[in-house]
């Protein structure tokens, strides 16, 4: 009996995945992950050249909504000869008569090899050779930019899905470094890139709150993400637009029921996590 009740408190004692999200963490593996440096470069221009389909240009890339119109030259459309121009004096009298044809001229005569001299080099290439060989040369380094970006994107998306690895396998140890796992993951909530997969961390790293905050993880994270977006100025959201969702006020309801219910001030590192959400409160006019 006391072999098995070793045993199981063993398997469920949380202190192995601890000392391993701390190893993780400490060991700066997660840090090297999501380094967002060469993410916070990127450019409109590198997501239009992302988003755009290999063969493509991105300038010849047509927006989404917008209607490119046919042409079709109608061919059909031919003048009154024959009975019709007999039949009908109108256009008869409008229309010219059709002139004669010059008789074709007759073929130079061949160059005799005496007189033919040495052939001629190649010309310079023409313009449409020109254009062409430019094209080329854009689409390639286009799909250079494509690679570049597809292997950022893996790098970013395997440190959050192993962040949000850390915090499921040890969730205390995760709410005792919110602060630190919060400068990792938020900042990536409004990316084009990686937004789904930040969101994915945040909601995890939202669960380790106590009271109706962590049971709200999915309230909160929305409300952070909105908050993320905002200060990016992007999208065209601002604080008050935040400020305005019922999510917030949600949120900022749960905080004053898990104050009053624990009858004092919440940890440091909880209030700092959810800290932007009162901020854009605050700041809304």
């Amino acid at each position: 009996m006391k072999k098995r009740a070793v045993f199981r408190k063993a398997r469920h004692d949380p202190a192995p995945a601890a000392a391993a999200a701390a190893a993780l963490y400490g060991g700066s593996v997660l840090r090297g992950l999501l380094s967002r440096g060469e993410h916070d470069a990127l450019s409109e221009a590198d997501r239009e050249v992302f988003e755009t389909p290999e063969g493509v240009l991105s300038s010849e890339r047509v927006p989404a909504g917008v209607y490119v119109p046919e042409v079709v030259a109608n061919r059909n459309v031919r003048k009154p000869r024959g009975r019709f121009k007999m039949d009908n004096r109108a256009f008869a009298e409008e229309e010219e008569e059709d002139e004669p044809a010059p008789p074709a001229k007759a073929p130079p005569p061949p160059p005799s090899r005496a007189a033919a001299g040495p052939k001629a080099g190649p010309g310079k290439k023409d313009a449409s050779q020109r254009q062409e060989e430019h094209r080329r040369a854009k689409l390639a380094a286009e799909s250079e930019l494509r690679a570049r970006i597809r292997l950022l994107r893996a790098r970013l998306e395997l440190g959050l899905h192993a962040l949000g690895r850390v915090v499921e396998a040890a969730p205390r140890h995760a709410s005792q470094h919110l602060e630190s796992y919060q400068e990792l993951c938020l900042p990536l909530m409004s990316s084009w890139l990686v937004g789904e997969a930040a969101f994915d961390s945040v909601r995890a790293l939202s669960t380790c709150l106590p009271g109706r905050l962590g049971s709200g993880a999915t309230t909160l994270t929305a409300c952070l993400r909105l908050v993320a977006v905002a200060q990016s100025g992007r999208g065209g959201l601002s604080y008050r637009d935040v400020a305005s969702r019922p999510a917030v006020a949600s949120v900022v309801h749960a905080l004053a029921a898990v104050t009053a219910g624990c009858g004092q001030q919440l940890p440091s590192s909880s209030y700092s996590y959810v800290f932007p959400v009162l901020q854009a409160v605050l700041l809304s006019p």
